[in-house]
């Protein structure tokens, strides 16, 4: 058991600290290409359609996410029983 926790910590690391680097220490594109200060402003990633907003499918994603834990939260007794029922216990 302790292995296959150890072996899921690494896994986990070796997927998020690309991401984690790339999110806090990398430059953003485009900021070395005009080798001036521009405002940081004009290099934001996440422009979609001239909105300063994270795409619509990642906010989509968001919503979804905490509309299920909310859900759980108030239907809790009703998963619990869908849990006993599909796994033979009823």
């Amino acid at each position: 058991m302790l292995v296959i926790l150890l072996f899921s910590t690494l896994l986990n690391a070796a997927y998020f600290l690309p991401i984690i680097y790339d999110a806090f220490f990398k430059k953003p594109v485009g900021y070395d290409v005009s080798h001036q200060h521009m405002e940081t402003t004009h290099f934001y990633h996440y422009r979609y359609l001239a909105n300063a907003e994270a795409p619509v499918f990642i906010l989509l994603s968001i919503l979804l996410t905490s509309v299920g834990i909310i859900a759980l939260v108030f239907f809790g007794d009703f998963s619990n029983y869908l849990l006993q029922y599909f796994s033979g216990e009823m």
